[in-house]
């Protein structure tokens, strides 16, 4: 599986204040500002976003009793836990009435698919949680697996998708939009990938492209709030702004439209 090798974890609190993990170094590149993407060639930016899907296949791979993950976590329902969870930040976080996520959220709630696999979810697969390598552009190393978890690989999908916006819709992808570049596949492409190298049906990944972006607004709406409350909280990059949240659900309530959800 691509990931960094894991040399150690303790949270003995005479080596450390704070549970430490230390890891390999990987050699390779973060995409974590939009300069780096632009400073691609368009082939460069397609081998990228190409191992994406091929990467994820990797992880849904994974052999949960020879890997010792069956434990991981809860065995219930991916997609309830995950409307349950956010739902309640959602209430906790909000800044204002929001009637058009609310509508969502019902809608999600209804439109549940039915739950066939149970794999290694990696929970969070935007492009800058990966290292590509500086000569092929292939994906070396999956980072962040905090939200790490057990559920459908079709939501694992949805993730990239989320954080994948397409010309037009700039605004949905913060201050690091660099799927709108030349060279990057589309969302189609990438999720075709994904299905070709897993075999998967197709059918409910837009549910999840969906709640990923209604997962990604609540979060955003919570960083609003925290800054609101406290603005040492502001990141340096500053915080989410009204209208990207609202573009967020906006994109999302059209595609949940165009999907029957």
């Amino acid at each position: 599986m691509p990931s960094p090798r894991v040399l150690g974890l303790t949270d003995d609190p005479a080596v450390t204040d704070v549970p430490l993990l230390l890891m390999g170094f990987v050699d390779g590149q973060v995409v974590d500002r939009m300069s780096i993407a632009q400073s691609w060639t368009p082939e460069r930016r397609r081998a990228i976003g190409m191992s994406l899907p091929r990467t994820l296949a990797k992880i849904h791979a994974v052999d949960l009793g020879a890997t010792g993950l069956t434990g991981l976590a809860s065995r219930k329902p991916y997609a309830q836990r995950q409307l349950k969870r956010w739902s309640r930040q959602w209430e906790k976080s909000r800044t204002r009435e929001l009637p058009a996520l609310d509508d969502l959220t019902r809608r999600l709630v209804a439109a549940v698919p039915e739950q066939r696999e149970l794999t290694l979810v990696h929970g969070d697969f935007p492009l800058r949680n990966v290292i590509t390598s500086y000569d092929s552009g292939e994906v070396t190393a999956a980072l962040d697996w905090e939200l790490s978890t057990l559920g459908d690989p079709l939501a694992d999908m949805g993730s990239p998708l989320t954080y994948w916006p397409e010309q037009g819709e700039e605004e949905t992808g913060g201050e690091c939009a660099a799927s709108v570049l030349e060279g990057f596949p589309g969302r189609a492409e990438l999720a075709q990938v994904y299905l070709t190298e897993t075999g998967r049906d197709p059918a409910g990944l837009t549910f999840w492209h969906v709640l990923g972006l209604w997962k990604v607004a609540v979060i955003a709406e919570g960083v609003m709030r925290r800054a609101i409350d406290g603005p040492g909280h502001r990141s340096a990059t500053g915080a989410p702004t009204v209208e990207r949240v609202d573009a967020l659900v906006d994109t999302a309530c059209r595609l949940a439209g165009e999907a029957g959800i």
